[in-house]
């Protein structure tokens, strides 16, 4: 193992190390007594776990890496993470933070390290099924230590599929609700899952064929392209092109289906 793969491990190891800290408070807390509030929209809830959560992983990271940068949903400010010399982290401490408010166990931690414009290494871990995903930059992704690898489905009828609606909604991007009738009648199903950092690492594993939706934020899919891409899948925009984490749409798929459902959703 050379150095450098050996130092990615070591990233992968802390972002492990700090999802499980924060799943063990979203554990303790969850349908405890904890407020919550709407950020920019009614839409979008943020709790004190989610704030908490951020703290623990952010703390945890800085201890290991005091020298690195932090890009994490929670915080006052959000930077261009591409444009950032050396490490930064992308952190979501609570991804489907409405499903943890309202008690419906499928949400995440998802914590990421980037570098050079990629992120390398990263961890999404469901606290509630204690399933860690873990990948590095070409070395493969992991559940809880064993490799996994996408789907080998390649008729979309047979596929089982994934998105999310809200955020496409409120921002008035109505072509993606165009196209889901569209992808309804093509797949043997649709589902949405709450989660779109969780159902992105489903996608890695072959749980969901493919996963698609107008509108995510970089700490939401950080660690899910890496996951993908390393399970064997692809991930690209709504349009075919290359994907990086960003504000905007993805579509992620185990690279079988990939064209065929590219050209309903595009």
């Amino acid at each position: 193992m050379t150095d450098d793969v050996s130092e990615l491990h070591r990233l992968c190891d802390v972002a492990a190390e700090a999802a499980r800290l924060a799943g063990s408070i979203m554990r303790s807390s969850f349908e405890g007594d904890f407020s919550f509030h709407e950020k920019s929209s009614f839409k979008e809830l943020v709790s004190d776990v989610d704030l908490q959560c951020q703290e623990t992983v952010v703390g945890h990271v800085l201890e290991a890496f005091p020298d690195h940068a932090i890009l994490g949903e929670e915080s006052d400010e959000h930077l261009d993470w591409r444009s950032c010399d050396g490490t930064v982290w992308l952190i979501d401490p609570i991804d489907g933070t409405t499903n943890y408010v309202n008690g419906i166990p499928f949400c995440c931690v998802s914590v990421a390290a980037a570098r050079d414009s990629k992120v390398v290494a990263g961890a999404i871990l469901d606290p509630f099924r204690d399933e860690l995903f873990t990948a590095v930059r070409s070395d493969g992704a992991q559940l809880n230590g064993k490799s996994i690898s996408v789907s080998k489905c390649k008729n979309l009828a047979d596929s089982v599929v994934a998105t999310e609606i809200h955020y496409a909604l409120l921002r008035g991007r109505t072509g993606h609700f165009s196209g889901f009738p569209r992808v309804g009648r093509s797949v043997r199903s649709v589902r949405v899952m709450g989660s779109a950092a969780l159902a992105l690492a489903y996608v890695a594993r072959g749980r969901l064929d493919a996963y698609w939706t107008a509108n995510l934020s970089p700490w939401d899919t950080a660690v899910g392209q890496l996951l993908i891409e390393e399970a064997g899948g692809r991930v690209t925009d709504l349009a075919g092109n290359a994907y990086y984490p960003r504000n905007g749409p993805v579509l992620a798929s185990n690279g079988r289906i990939h064209n065929k459902l590219l050209a309903i959703v595009h």
